[in-house]
């Protein structure tokens, strides 16, 4: 009896939740309908006009919420002090969303895009006749903003875009202390919505190695900004090192002086106390 309580609250609460109307509606037509906010609904009221020759129309959403209330919607609350409504233009938008889709799919190794909603940023009835396609730097950080094309008389058109899709990451197992190797022990890979990033996310572990750059709290999103290449070689540890000259390789033990990771140059010391600089090649592992 008191499961069946609890899931009945549950369900008052989900369905009591308010709904946020958006900034921003596209319209079809003239007419602004109920089913513009609701989708789903049966009802073809009509909320509103535009007025002649108007292409937008922009509504204090206090009054919008009023009328919804009036037409017994109860559960709608707002963020911005205006919603505006735009007519959707009567244009062919599959070469940009293509641009979009490959441009996401650039940047995002394991991106599955499920839809592209693109719509220009003012009422036009037409596309140029040539045009190419630009973005802003870094936009991929995100799953909603502005793109352009470019006429041939440099002429840029500016349109909305949103973009449905999933991506692969790795988030922090437990808490990753600075320095701290990344690997499958302390790393977990989860499907996440493409949405602002601060960062690009980690999709792939380097061969080269990655640590932590920092204190990383358990469950976060792994992003590059939090990694660096993993140093291979440490201060004050053994090396191995490779000493090669005219065809001829001879190997010995070393403390390593300075840090290094692939690729850098370290200073090791020689049981001699004589010091020579190497190339970083592998853990622990330096070649002259």
């Amino acid at each position: 009896m008191l499961r069946k309580l609890l899931v009945s609250i549950l369900l008052f609460y989900s369905f009591a939740a308010a709904q946020e109307l958006q900034s921003e509606y596209f319209v079809e037509g003239d007419t602004i309908t109920l089913k513009t906010i609701i989708p789903s609904t049966k009802e073809e009221t009509t909320l509103y006009n535009f007025a002649n020759s108007k292409n937008i129309k922009r509504v204090k959403s206090s009054l919008l919420i009023k009328k919804l209330k009036e037409l017994g919607y109860r559960d709608f609350e707002a963020k911005h002090a205006y919603v505006q409504f735009s007519k959707k233009s009567p244009v062919e938008t599959s070469f940009i969303k293509n641009a979009l889709r490959n441009y996401y799919k650039k940047n995002y190794s394991s991106i599955t895009i499920d839809s592209i909603e693109v719509n220009p940023r003012t009422y036009m009835e037409q596309l140029p006749k040539e045009y190419s396609f630009g973005i802003q730097k870094d936009s991929f950080l995100q799953n909603s903003g502005y793109c352009y094309i470019v006429t041939p008389e440099k002429k840029k058109i500016f349109f909305r875009y949103l973009v449905s899709a999933h991506i692969l990451a790795y988030h922090a197992r437990q808490t990753l202390l600075r320095g701290e190797a990344l690997g499958k022990i302390n790393l977990v890979k989860k499907s996440i919505m493409l949405s602002k990033f601060r960062a690009k996310p980690l999709e792939e572990l380097p061969k080269d190695g990655l640590e932590a750059k920092h204190r990383v709290k358990k469950g976060t999103l792994i992003t590059l900004r939090d990694t660096a290449t993993l140093v291979l070689v440490k201060r004050g540890e053994r090396v191995h090192v490779t000493l090669r000259n005219s065809g001829i390789a001879i190997s010995f033990e070393a403390e390593a002086i300075t840090d290094g990771r692939l690729g850098e140059s370290v200073t090791i010391q020689k049981s001699d106390n004589k010091r020579l600089i190497g190339r970083v090649v592998g853990k622990n592992q330096v070649e002259i």
